[in-house]
């Protein structure tokens, strides 16, 4: 019985760790989310315009608000840097319910298919979503407060080329970046004033540098940015709609891949080359019930692992049950033998004991006839 236990926990065991393995696909959210339309999608069909109209990092969570109007908020750790993965383990929530204030504003539904930009930006009143506006558009854009849930005109775009804003998580800073004579460049930009209620404008920073491909790249991709704005003989051709940066790390959207690289590589003035990757939509978000990429490897391996050292187990229970059971024979055994052994001993020293005292005891003496002397009455046969 105490083997038979043993070996059923094992297969419940076993049969649980196949059951977890075999739940690893996604699970899908909706038909408008964004981890179908990222992934699924936009994968099929290279044509079809991101669904993200905004992303970046609030105060206190990450927000990534999509093209239909569904937010996505989720605490700011889900977002791991050093593995370049968001777990958006957060239900879309229709962005007439998340800020209905935004939602029924006038202004909001006059321009909110007329958007030219959306990005977050920081400052000490706030998170903002900050809405500007096509540069033929009648209307000025709109500065959202997503903590206070209050509405302050926004800017418009003049610029002559089209430029997409990079959210930051520097107070009232943020990046843009632009094509020009096939140079793919990025610049900064910054509040006129401390604070985004005080600000009548944003006022372009730093100048906009070329991002080149490293001479000396080999297998691995690697990017220099020239702090003296010059041009590339190598430039990167990334085809960027959107972006944030975090955890000093630039995120990049392209239309095909995501692509990564250290923050420092806008400041650094040494020149040096820095490492990019870049990687599919679906390996960066990652929905629930979805294994990271890099992690199914680790989980297939894990799962050996952990049949084998069950397996292992269950065969060393069987070999102790079975050595448990020959000890338990031969002791039967030994103690068998060892009693026969003593009552063969103890029936021969009964009949020694008999033999001795027979030989010992003396027979009774003969009678003579002849009485002692001092007997008064004597008899002769």
């Amino acid at each position: 019985m105490f083997l038979l236990f043993h070996i059923t926990i094992g297969l419940i065991v076993i049969k649980f760790i196949m059951i977890g393995g075999d739940n690893s696909p996604d699970i899908k959210t909706n038909n408008n989310g964004l981890c179908n339309s990222s992934n699924d999608h936009h994968a099929r069909n290279p044509r079809v315009k991101l669904n993200i109209m905004a992303v970046g990092l609030t105060r206190h969570h990450v927000i990534v608000i999509t093209e239909s109007f569904d937010v996505y908020e989720v605490a700011r750790n889900q977002l791991k840097t050093s593995i370049d993965n968001l777990y958006l383990n957060a239900k879309p929530i229709p962005l007439k319910e998340k800020y209905p204030t935004l939602a029924d504003y006038h202004r909001f539904r006059l321009i909110k298919f007329d958007i030219y930009n959306a990005f977050i930006v920081i400052d000490n009143d706030g998170s903002w979503l900050c809405l500007t506006t096509k540069p033929n558009s009648p209307y000025n854009g709109i500065n959202f407060n997503m903590e206070k849930s209050t509405i302050i005109d926004g800017w418009s775009f003049t610029a002559q080329w089209k430029e997409v804003l990079i959210s930051t998580t520097e107070p009232c800073h943020f990046y843009a970046i632009k094509r020009h004579n096939n140079q793919f460049q990025i610049g900064t930009y910054r509040c006129s004033s401390s604070t985004i209620t005080k600000s009548q404008q944003i006022i372009n920073e730093n100048d906009y540098r070329s991002i080149c491909y490293s001479v000396d790249s080999g297998d691995i991709k690697k990017i220099i940015i020239y702090p003296d704005g010059r041009d590339c003989t190598n430039p990167v051709d990334w085809p960027i709609l959107k972006g944030f940066v975090a955890g000093k790390k630039f995120y990049l959207f392209g239309k095909d891949y995501i692509y990564s690289f250290d923050e420092n590589a806008y400041h650094d003035p040494n020149h040096n080359s820095y490492p990019v990757r870049k990687q599919s939509y679906d390996s960066f978000f990652i929905c629930p019930g979805k294994i990271p990429s890099p992690l199914i490897a680790i989980s297939y391996l894990t799962l050996a692992m952990l049949t084998i050292i069950i397996f292992g187990f269950i065969i060393l229970i069987i070999l102790l049950a079975v050595k448990s059971l020959a000890i338990r024979q031969r002791k039967s055994s030994s103690l068998s033998a060892y009693n026969r052994t003593v009552r063969s001993m103890d029936t021969g020293k009964i009949s020694l004991f008999q033999q001795i005292t027979r030989f010992e005891t003396p027979p009774p003496p003969p009678p003579t006839g002849i009485l002692d002397e001092n007997d008064q009455t004597h008899f002769i046969i």
